[in-house]
């Protein structure tokens, strides 16, 4: 059985500069997701907006208000309509933790709740669906004891409310981060992400038939500047 992944990912050289590109792309959104210094922003179809992208788009409005921190939004439309999201927040005790809210509608969400817990900071989270209903989330863990590494977890759900515990997929010093989750119609799921382990940061994989086993990761890319931030 042979399965293709395709892989997009951003380089920026060892100075760290970065790389300027120019790309045309068509995109399709259900909901468009930023963020803003006071809190996440939502955009749903709607009321005209004026963009660059031609799109009718509605006002943004705030999903979340607190004085912390709320980043990384991994926004999913699931199989039964209902909209997801989770993303990395610093709320309540200022170390980092993944939250989640839901919407029928788009319109009216339910209160934030924790879905992650612990002295270490959780960060980056990257939400799917597989077809038969489960919900995979990855993300990276900055371990709270020097030297601080960071490496991949992964947990499932079947509501995205009540969470397996955590597992880690990566247990390497140094830095394993940004990881992007995809799931395919045969349920295997597929996690990318950057690692500085070949000495400068580059792109390795690993896949898993049901989320108890992984095979060992395998490095996707190889190049003397940084790859970063899989999609």
């Amino acid at each position: 059985r042979r399965n293709v992944v395709v892989l997009a990912h951003g380089k920026f050289p060892r100075g760290g500069r970065r790389v300027k590109t120019k790309t045309k792309a068509s995109i399709a959104v259900s909901l468009l997701l930023v963020i803003s210094i006071l809190g996440l922003m939502i955009v749903a179809p709607g009321r005209p907006l004026e963009l660059e992208t031609n799109y009718n788009l509605s006002k943004p409005v705030r999903l979340t208000d607190g004085a912390g921190k709320d980043e990384d939004p991994s926004p999913l439309r699931a199989a039964d309509g209902v909209y997801h999201l989770v993303w990395f927040s610093d709320r309540d005790d200022g170390k980092g933790d993944l939250w989640h809210i839901e919407s029928k509608d788009g319109d009216k969400w339910s209160g934030p709740a924790r879905i992650t817990k612990g002295p270490d900071g959780d960060f980056y989270p990257s939400l799917a669906q597989a077809p038969d209903g489960v919900f995979h989330l990855a993300w990276f863990r900055i371990s709270s004891k020097s030297p601080h590494p960071s490496n991949i977890m992964y947990m499932r759900s079947h509501d995205c409310r009540v969470w397996e515990e955590p597992v880690p997929i990566t247990d390497k010093p140094g830095i394993d981060w940004a990881p992007h989750l995809s799931v395919d119609g045969k349920n295997d799921i597929s996690v990318a992400w950057s690692s500085d382990r070949s000495g400068n940061k580059d792109i390795w994989m690993t896949r898993s038939e049901n989320g108890d086993k992984w095979a060992d990761p395998v490095a996707v890319t190889d190049h003397r500047d940084n790859d970063d931030y899989p999609c």
